[in-house]
């Protein structure tokens, strides 16, 4: 099912639909197995639950929205080594490519074993621990938990919170970033950016061109900074799981390409957000809220007018 609202349907439906439709695709991917990949797939459904609760948050019952965040963060930590172990073979992989003009055949070929291995031993911890059934018992309490939500307000004045708060904090993520380039600041800008990307899909009919736009540019930036996180991680994995097995030389020079990529990474994304949070949050939700007005006035003009018509056929 689309990730999006549907223009005739009540803020506190979507919530539960969304809300469902996330989980039971999530469950459908740990059904079709144990591997890393389902476990990726998992992590960014729990990704889109978040992001849909964090904007409904300001309707929600606090218990409610404690409850369910709570569950969704727990099993996300369920899945966190795996995930982690997964990129940094993805992360080598990247680095290879893009400065494969400067190296020679076969570069750095005694890393690749250990980091495959690490993903091997945490494919096999998933099936020792169980720890997909813990993930699917988590994102079902989620499931009946919203179910039986309801929002204390409907249609924007819940949205319009919700969003201005995640741009509110995607804003300052990327001040703080641009003021210390920490690797917990950039992945803490990558969060509220992808969230911010995830809400501005599920408000997408309301304005599909400048909000398909914003996403694409969204995209971009949390791929900038989910790359230079990766390569972080990969960073720490190398020195601590790599560095008895190969030259210190070949290890300082992997460590010095993966230093020059993230800085080309982190201009890439501090231009672009620059661009993106160039706005004040107030203005920026303003605009969206008199796209989301007409957007459901359509609805009600196309409610009227089904009306009319029935009592014109109930005269004849």
């Amino acid at each position: 099912m689309a990730f999006k609202f549907k223009r005739k349907e009540s803020t506190t439906r979507a919530l539960r639909r969304l809300c469902a439709d996330r989980v039971d695709t999530a469950l459908g991917q740990i059904h079709e197995g144990d591997t890393l990949d389902a476990v990726h797939a998992v992590r960014k459904e729990i990704k889109r639950l978040r992001a849909l609760l964090r904007l409904m948050q300001p309707g929600l019952r606090r218990g409610d929205f404690r409850a369910a965040m709570c569950r969704l963060k727990e099993a996300a930590r369920q899945f966190g080594p795996a995930r982690d172990a997964h990129v940094t073979v993805q992360a080598l992989d990247l680095v290879l490519d893009h400065f494969k003009g400067q190296l020679g055949p076969r570069p750095f070929a005694d890393f690749r074993p250990a980091l495959r291995q690490a993903c091997r031993d945490e494919e096999k911890r998933l099936h020792r621990e169980h720890l997909c059934r813990r993930v699917s018992r988590l994102l079902r309490q989620v499931k009946k938990r919203i179910e039986g939500a309801s929002l204390r307000q409907e249609g924007w004045p819940v949205l319009g919170a919700g969003l201005k708060r995640t741009y509110r904090n995607g804003r300052k993520a990327w001040k703080l970033a641009l003021a210390d380039l920490s690797p917990k600041n950039l992945h803490e800008w990558r969060k509220q950016a992808k969230e911010l990307g995830y809400q501005l899909r599920l408000l997408c009919p309301i304005w599909p061109e400048q909000l398909e736009a914003a996403q694409r540019e969204l995209t971009a930036l949390g791929q900038y900074l989910g790359d230079d996180h990766d390569l972080f991680m990969l960073t720490a994995a190398v020195r601590d799981g790599c560095s008895a097995k190969t030259s210190p030389v070949e290890l300082e020079m992997l460590c010095g390409l993966i230093i020059q990529r993230q800085d080309e990474l982190r201009r890439q994304a501090l231009a672009l957000g620059a661009r993106f949070y160039a706005e004040k949050p107030s203005i920026f939700c303003q605009r969206l809220g008199d796209y989301w007005h007409v957007w459901r006035r359509r609805t009600a003009k196309a409610r009227g007018k089904n009306r009319n018509v029935g009592k014109l056929k109930m005269e004849i």
